[in-house]
């Protein structure tokens, strides 16, 4: 590890001192560009895929028959709270029933998709494996693009988390978004701390933990991004070189999409590249992405930017990763996976 950067591998992934790539990576990468055809991907097509609004996201009935899952509406949407079915550890690990658990930990999940698709499976196989570790995840389904834009996802996540708060407290709470969702996540962490505070107003007193609903909520205990989307314009340079080797995400794709999430805003409004955004005054932050995706370039300036602002972030490099990797069927995508858990829960 040097300033921050990691190189991710797995026990079995060295020959002779060298990082290799996995063949299973390999064979997702192979199967993608031969499935997503990322460079013959046109504006009509992407035009005309947006014309067809995709559905919200629906938990799958194995989620629900696993775990505990309650259905949170905040106004037009849906936060979605899985839990686990033994809330008490010490029920099952033989600890005495008079000694106090662990403070329960919580995440807020914010699923990637281009801001125009739901979740998918993996994303759910992921927030599984968390439950199953003991955290309580809320996934907050935001609305899709673009019958939805940013201006609506905000104040309902914002929402979301503060609910969380009440009942978690900050210092328990990670927020983990993967792709669009990572530049929500970061984008939702820069709100808190750019929001002013209020004119003070009598008000009645909260109960104990509650955050003031007038007030912008405290920051959470990390933040954990999953391949961000950092720039929603992709204006630097270095993607067209990592575009050729990218074999899932389109440029053409993810530019067309962008627009129908900003609404008609500037796109360089940090709310939509939180890399435009101010960085200082951000909790501790974690960052997975693969060598094999066109957002890499921006995660690189983001960690250098950071070092400026004593803004602690490390970033985890996978070699010959593809995009959103922790969420990939690979050795590399499982031992990223049980990091992201285990940080959610020791971190």
């Amino acid at each position: 590890m040097s300033d921050g950067v990691q190189t991710a591998h797995d026990d079995d992934g060295r020959v002779g001192g060298r990082l290799m790539t996995s063949v299973q990576m390999k064979a997702v990468a192979l199967l993608l560009r031969a499935t997503k055809r990322p460079g013959s991907t046109t504006i009509g097509q992407v035009q005309a895929a947006l014309a067809k609004q995709k559905p919200q996201s629906t938990p799958p009935q194995s989620l629900r028959t696993r775990h505990i899952v309650i259905d949170q509406r905040f106004g037009d949407f849906t936060n979605y709270s899985v839990r686990p079915r033994r809330e008490n550890p010490a029920a099952s690990s033989g600890m005495h029933p008079d000694v106090q658990p662990p403070q329960r930990r919580a995440v807020l999940y914010l699923h990637g998709g281009a801001y125009v698709n739901g979740m998918a499976p993996q994303h759910w196989s992921l927030v599984s494996q968390m439950v199953d570790a003991g955290l309580r995840v809320d996934v907050s389904d935001y609305g899709l693009a673009p019958r939805y834009t940013h201006r609506d996802a905000y104040p309902f996540v914002t929402e979301v988390y503060r609910a969380l708060l009440d009942e978690e407290g900050s210092q328990n709470v990670t927020i983990v978004g993967d792709s669009a969702g990572g530049a929500l996540a970061l984008g939702l962490a820069q709100t808190f701390r750019a929001t002013p505070a209020p004119t003070p107003t009598p008000t009645p007193t909260p109960r104990p933990g509650q955050v003031p609903a007038r007030v912008h909520p405290p920051m959470p205990r990390q933040l954990l991004l999953i391949s961000p989307w950092l720039d929603l314009t992709l204006t630097n340079p270095e993607i067209d070189e990592f575009h050729r080797h990218d074999p899932w995400l389109s440029a053409v794709a993810l530019r067309e999409e962008g627009l129908a999430w900003a609404g008609g805003d500037d796109p360089t409004d940090p709310r939509l590249s939180p890399i435009s955004g101010s960085l200082q005054g951000l909790p501790p932050t974690h960052i997975y992405i693969g060598t094999r995706d066109i957002l890499y370039p921006d995660v690189q300036v983001l960690h250098e930017r950071s070092g400026r602002v004593d803004w602690h972030v490390t970033v985890d490099v996978c070699p010959g990763a593809v995009h959103v990797y922790p969420l990939v069927p690979a050795p590399e995508g499982r031992r990223a996976a049980r990091d992201i858990v285990a940080r959610c829960v020791h971190g």
